[in-house]
């Protein structure tokens, strides 16, 4: 962004994307379909809709009290609805509902969705604080951000390790309240901050979620039979692209509140609004740990279905 301009950005997953449909080709086994399974068209447009409107809320209730954005807000509301209508009537559901009666299953996919709102509005606002207050290169701001995805990589195999011998609950639950509290560090932060108190922050962070994400994710797994593995981890991919599109819209709504709206005419959001994303994200935190620490302990899916059966 630095040297060649933000549009150069893009270019960069043209190489990654053809490595992966190269590798996608000769790796993958072909199979063929049964023909069994009905689309469920309608469930998958009145969640998009529902989806769209809710962003549409997030990113315009921030600009005044109108009743245009609440409009968006009763949209989403009308077509979550219908869509909770459609799923519990279509003999082949998108989302079949009643996996939410496990409670091991839903408070999982529930602190996956919030743990990613609360780091997707962090990742968000970080640059701008960066670069816009602390002035900041763009080079040196990738350089800032470049620890947690670092620092998750390599915590993330031991957190899976700890989490196998001691259980879900307890590493996910450390890492939440690690997320959270460091998060919060950041409202300390003023001018003059030197490089080292943002480095071991961000360190720290990734420590969190490398603890956090390895075990809830195994907890979402393993809720459910061995033969919907595809179905968790088709719940586990919506709850956090749902959690990272929700915590970039509320950072930017926070932020349009403080009167800095993210605009080409605006050099972006001030100090006061960065900090009250990072406020009001530990209310995000706080409840993603009271969700994570009374989830129900992992048992083997195996036996809950030799006693039910």
């Amino acid at each position: 962004v630095e040297h060649l301009g933000w549009r150069s950005i893009f270019f960069v997953n043209l190489p990654i994307g053809t490595l992966a449909i190269l590798f996608s080709l000769k790796i993958l086994d072909r199979s063929r379909g049964t023909g069994q399974a009905r689309v469920d068209i309608q469930g998958a447009f009145l969640l998009f809709f529902f989806i769209t409107f809710l962003l549409l809320f997030l990113n315009r209730v921030g600009l005044g009290w109108s009743f245009f954005p609440w409009g968006w807000l009763l949209l989403s509301l009308f077509c979550l609805g219908l869509f909770i209508w459609v799923e519990l009537h279509f003999p082949s559901p998108l989302v079949e509902l009643h996996l939410f009666r496990r409670r091991l299953f839903t408070s999982s996919v529930g602190t996956s969705l919030l743990s990613f709102w609360m780091n997707a509005a962090h990742a968000f606002i970080v640059p701008f604080f960066l670069q816009n207050i602390l002035e900041f290169s763009p080079s040196k701001v990738g350089m800032m951000i470049f620890p947690v995805a670092l620092t998750v990589m390599v915590m993330a195999p031991l957190g899976g390790r700890i989490s196998d011998r001691v259980g879900v609950r307890i590493p996910a639950t450390i890492g939440l309240m690690i997320t959270s509290m460091t998060i919060y560090s950041f409202i300390f932060l003023k001018g003059g901050v030197r490089d080292y108190e943002i480095l071991w922050r961000q360190v720290v962070l990734g420590i969190g979620i490398g603890l956090f994400n390895p075990a809830n994710n195994s907890a979402i797994i393993g809720s459910l039979p061995k033969e919907r593995v595809g179905l968790a981890s088709s719940f586990l991919a919506l709850s956090r692209n749902l959690g990272l599109v929700i915590g970039v819209a509320f950072a930017e709504m926070v932020t349009a509140f403080k009167g800095s709206p993210l605009s080409p005419e605006g050099r972006g959001p001030s100090v006061e609004g960065i900090q009250d994303v990072w406020k009001l994200i530990v209310i995000v935190g706080v409840m993603a740990i009271l969700l994570s620490w009374t989830r129900e302990r992992k048992v083997s899916v195996s036996k809950k279905d030799e006693k039910g059966s």
